[in-house]
């Protein structure tokens, strides 16, 4: 008898132990298949989550991809200024002290060639802001850092050309400061970031590299443009700010002008953007 209830209390404990540990009376093995089960849900939502990310991320590359050329620089490029039609834009007068605390900002220090470097950037900083300086102030800093104004032009000539490195890409590793950085008015400095971007597509967009060449060619020699704040012979705003941007955008794309354009090269319209240049800057020398 006593035997029989000895089995029998060790069989109603081990009951009570098996129900103790599961806590809710589930068998282990019950246990581990919710869990399993509760995995395999999760991993098909995160795998339901991706898919879609997936196909949005596509559908997004599509709609991209399907911009016409206009709806793409429409879209990127700095937005234009609102300028009236009959609006005339005076920048306002450069001082000497200006040219001389923005040369001492943008000088190089710590490069073989630093004085040519600086001397470079100083002409850019003169040739883009002349029309905007007292005559009498930039002929001053024109015979104390050049000793000529023909001299200035010439060290112009080498700042435009460091505005591209070996490779022809603008404003990369390059010597020159680019002239949004050297001006002092909101519209040129608009103006000078809107051809920076063309300048950058025109280069690296291989595909489209035909259509941003056209948008630049019109834009300088054909006085036609849809795009960017102000033409090239825009009379909202004369000077030689816009006639300085009208030469590096000319020089920038002179290869594929005599190439595409040679009938328009051939007369003679790239010497005459550049010649626009020189005789604004000896003009404001003269007076």
């Amino acid at each position: 008898m006593k035997k029989l209830l000895v089995m029998m209390l060790v069989i109603t404990v081990s009951a009570a132990l098996l129900i103790g540990c599961n806590g809710n009376g589930e068998s282990v093995e019950d246990g581990q298949s919710t869990e399993d089960a509760s995995v395999a849900t999760s991993e098909e939502v995160v795998s339901e989550e991706t898919s879609d990310s997936a196909t949005a991320e596509t559908e997004i590359s599509e709609e991209v991809s399907e911009l016409t050329l206009e709806e793409k620089i429409l879209a990127e490029m700095p937005a234009k200024l609102e300028v009236g039609e009959d609006e005339i834009i005076v920048p306002e007068t450069v001082t000497a002290e200006q040219i001389m605390a923005r040369w001492e900002e943008i000088k190089v220090t710590d490069h073989q060639a630093a004085e040519r470097i600086n001397n470079m950037n100083l002409a850019g900083l003169l040739v883009l802001n002349c029309s905007y300086m007292e005559p009498v102030e930039f002929n001053v800093l024109v015979n104390e850092h050049f000793g000529s104004v023909d001299e200035l032009i010439l060290c112009f000539s080498d700042y435009d050309q460091f505005l591209t490195n070996d490779d022809g890409v603008y404003g990369v590793n390059c010597y020159s400061v680019l002239p949004e950085e050297l001006f002092f008015d909101e519209y040129l400095i608009n103006q000078a970031e809107q051809l920076h971007y063309l300048f950058e597509m025109y280069h690296t967009d291989v595909e489209n590299s035909k259509g941003y060449y056209d948008v630049l060619v019109d834009y300088i020699y054909r006085d036609e443009n849809a795009y960017l704040t102000f033409d090239c012979n825009d009379e909202r705003l004369d000077g030689s700010g816009l006639a300085s941007l009208q030469y590096i955008t000319a020089n920038l794309i002179v290869e594929d002008f005599i190439e595409y354009d040679t009938d328009l090269f051939a007369t003679g319209i790239g010497a005459e953007t550049v010649n626009k240049l020189i005789d604004i800057v000896k003009e404001q020398y003269d007076q």
